[in-house]
């Protein structure tokens, strides 16, 4: 699963209020509904709390890897420019 794929599940999860991840939704889905959703501040916040909650779950924990910081970095743009930001 690549980043992008987390920050949309990661907002969808939250936007959804599951408490268990529910990573049987195909991704298709889950963009349909992040496209769908009314775009008000309550969603802007789930969708920073999922990309930060991304970021600090898979950061690099024994130093910094450039390559690692340009994936999350062009996957972090992928979603935004989703969310319409």
């Amino acid at each position: 699963m690549t980043t992008y794929e987390r920050f949309c599940r990661e907002a969808y999860n939250l936007l959804k209020k599951n408490i268990k991840a529910d990573n049987g939704v195909p991704s298709e889905e889950v963009e349909k509904f992040l496209k769908k959703e009314p775009h008000d501040s309550e969603f802007y916040f789930y969708c920073g709390v999922a990309a930060s909650n991304v970021v600090n779950d898979i950061s690099p924990k024994n130093g910094s890897s450039r390559l690692w910081y340009d994936d999350v970095v062009n996957d972090l743009v992928l979603f935004k420019l989703l969310i319409g930001m």
